[in-house]
């Protein structure tokens, strides 16, 4: 019975057993004849240290584990993708080393005083924030009397295979950490750069001082700061830019109105309903038991609704993107302020639930007789631990107190005072009485029902859109001859991506979806050239109301190869910086003399100051991010003036006031240790980064997905 508290109590079970079998149909298909695995018949995703990342394993792991989260299926795949690779690389670097993790140590992560933090998410609970051993022990039992099912035994593989990988990464992580050392100069130098202390005058003369038409910036000169800085503009993978045209799906104003008078034929049946939540529900509407004041409700019947009666209907009006019909059900006042109290009964499970009712109705039942008082109940029973030892009482709260919304709705527009009811939320079943109310205000308040009617275009005019653009693509089959036939539409122009990787599920028009991902596959496809208009037109629906609102059509306009960034790639983003590189040398070169106010008069600037400064500040107030003046800073002496600096944001002259050398003997091991844990702390994420730069990864995901 536990097992099936646990499968009920978690609705991602559920999801896990379709997505595991919708993963059984994909795999038969793909292995019966015909089937596509984008790898002339291998499975192969990757490998890795000469280890193959299997397609098949892959879903599996995904349909069992991942399916039904809250991320995308992209996201997903990014994740099992480094998930796959780094469990290889520690493989083989544990194997190297040594390591294991032995069958006690993976009882300890799994069920033990050690628990994985693998397990730790999963099974948490997420009113408590701890972990749900009752949850956790099902399993365990079902485990040893091998009467787990066979999906949860898919399920559990899969997670052992992740707390193993987990824990092999975490020794190598330790092997690390143990290992870095903080030497005793670098101890001292830590203490003295978090110590020391400066304070200086400087002059700021903005870049602007120099007007863009002053400088001329020749490729010569890009191509020099490409060349100084390599490690930023040296690419690993190849790249492309994708140019595209998108045009948008728009209501006609015949489907503007055929929406109006589809809704306007539902008024009066709306009026005359008997059943309010019946209507909605059928019509897509919305009704709430919310009394909203005039102020809450949207400005287009904010008035009108203050001369209506219940049942009466307004409308059709627009508000925003939709047509709408509003009811008027009700109208009163409503309490300011309530005083209320409750009994708390916790349920994570489907049996928790249906006991906590039970039991709450029984302490209803003992309070309505009389033979037992509300508070003390509350204080005997409630799970609620800030209101139990006050007999449940939750005082007065005003009616913008955050209640989760089946709580606050019931003791706000429900209940009436001294009645008795169960209400559940997520926090549990709630049973509840409303004990005072304040009115302060005696203004109506209004609780109303919604019909609506997205303003959205017809399947007509999707499709003679979409023939509009099928044609435009069919007589335009290379970029030159598309960019112009796109000249001469009014509206619509080329638009240009940034560079995509191949993997990449992200284009800027439409965000991170399946068709984004499409266009990038055919971007690099081995038969795709430079010029090429893709013969697809690409479709983006919304994604909250199931219409094409957007077709694309797409060309390939630049592949980047694998190396350092060619100049045309990099040119819009070094120009800037380029040219604030040359108006710092024309700005360094009029600056004279070292008096600061002369300068400061010279280019209409001011002096300014700042106090304290430590060497390993990294944001000065007034001054902001510039570690180039900081630097310069400290090379200086009291009441010397320095050379212009060129900083971030400008030119820097700067001169010391004074300078606090900290004289007292550094505490050599608080700063070896404090400086160790620095750079122990970026072991987790730095070493595997450092490891996958070295290795040899082919990675084949862009032939599946």
């Amino acid at each position: 019975m536990a097992l099936i508290g646990t499968i009920r109590k978690n609705s991602w079970i559920l999801i896990v057993l379709i997505g595991f079998a919708l993963g059984g149909f994909i795999i038969m298909d793909m292995t019966s004849a015909g089937g596509n695995t984008g790898g002339g018949g291998q499975f192969s995703m990757g490998k890795v240290y000469g280890q193959e990342i299997d397609y098949r394993e892959f879903q599996n792991t995904q349909n069992v584990l991942y399916s039904g989260g809250g991320a995308s299926v992209f996201d997903q795949r990014n994740y099992l993708w480094n998930y796959f690779v780094e469990k290889a690389i520690v493989e083989k670097e544990a194997d190297q080393l040594g390591l294991s993790v032995g069958s006690n140590e993976l009882n300890e992560l799994q069920f033990g005083s050690n628990i994985s933090p693998i397990i730790q998410q999963r099974f948490m609970n997420p009113n408590t924030g701890q972990i749900d051993y009752n949850q956790l022990n099902s399993f365990r039992q079902a485990i040893q009397n091998n009467t787990l099912a066979p999906e949860f035994r898919q399920m559990w593989y899969y997670q052992e295979k992740e707390v193993i990988k987990a824990q092999l990464q975490s020794k190598l992580n330790n092997i690390v950490s143990k290992g870095i050392y903080t030497p005793t100069w670098m101890a001292e130098m830590a203490h003295h750069n978090r110590n020391d202390k400066i304070s200086f005058e400087y002059v700021q003369i903005p870049f602007d001082e120099v007007a863009d038409s002053e400088i001329e910036v020749s490729d010569a000169d890009l191509k020099a700061y490409i060349q100084e800085n390599k490690a930023i503009y040296n690419r690993e993978e190849e790249t492309r830019k994708i140019d595209y045209a998108a045009f948008n799906v728009i209501p006609t104003s015949k489907d503007s109105a055929d929406l109006w008078s589809s809704l306007e034929s539902t008024k009066q049946p709306f009026q005359n309903a008997e059943n309010d939540s019946l209507i909605v529900e059928t019509n897509f509407g919305t009704i709430d038991v919310v009394y909203f004041t005039p102020d809450e409700l949207a400005p287009e019947i904010r008035e009108q609704i203050q001369t209506m009666e219940p049942g009466d209907v307004y409308g059709p009006y627009q508000a925003g993107d939709e047509y709408r019909l509003v009811k008027l059900l009700d109208k009163k006042v409503i309490a300011d302020s309530v005083k209320a109290r409750h009994i708390l009964r916790q349920a994570q499970t489907q049996q928790e639930l249906i006991s906590g009712i039970q039991f709450l109705d029984s302490l209803k039942e003992l309070i309505e007789s009389g033979v037992e008082d509300f508070d003390s109940l509350a204080i005997r029973y409630s799970q609620d631990g800030g209101s139990a030892s006050l007999g449940g009482d939750l005082g007065f709260n005003h009616r913008s107190a955050s209640f989760v919304k089946p709580f606050k709705d019931m003791i706000f527009y429900q209940g009436e005072i001294g009645e008795l009811n169960t209400v559940v939320s997520q926090f549990g079943i709630h049973l509840i009485e409303v004990t005072d109310r304040k009115f302060l205000t005696q203004e109506d308040n209004y609780q109303v029902a919604y019909l609506q009617s997205p303003i959205i275009p017809s399947e007509e005019t999707q499709d003679v859109e979409y023939d509009r653009v099928t044609d435009i693509v069919t007589n335009n089959q290379d970029l030159n001859a598309l960019t112009e036939t796109i000249q001469d539409i009014p509206g619509i122009e080329i638009q240009q991506s940034g560079f995509v990787q191949k993997n990449d599920a992200f284009l800027l028009e439409i965000g991170t979806n399946q068709t984004a991902r499409d266009i990038i596959r055919w971007a690099f496809d081995g038969d795709t050239e430079i010029g090429d208009v893709s013969p697809e037109v690409y479709i983006n629906e919304d994604a909250q109301r199931y219409f094409n609102n957007k077709y694309l059509i797409v060309a390939l306009s630049e592949i980047e190869p694998a190396g350092m960034a060619s100049l045309e790639s990099v040119r819009d983003d070094i120009t800037p910086i380029v040219v604030n590189k040359k108006k710092a040398a024309v700005l360094t070169s009029k600056v004279s003399g070292s008096d600061l106010s002369a300068i400061a008069e010279q280019f209409g600037s001011a002096v300014d100051s700042v106090t304290d400064i430590t060497f390993s500040a990294t944001f000065v107030p007034g001054l902001g991010n510039e570690s180039k003046v900081i630097a310069q800073a400290f090379k200086l002496k009291i009441n010397e003036v320095s050379a212009p600096i060129a900083g971030e944001n400008g030119v820097y002259v700067i001169r010391i006031t004074d300078r606090i050398d900290d004289v007292t003997d550094p505490n050599i091991a608080l700063m070896r240790n404090q400086t160790s844990s620095q750079f122990k702390s970026s072991v987790p994420t730095q070493l595997m980064q450092s490891i996958k730069k070295n290795v040899k990864i082919r990675d084949n995901r862009f032939t599946f997905f």
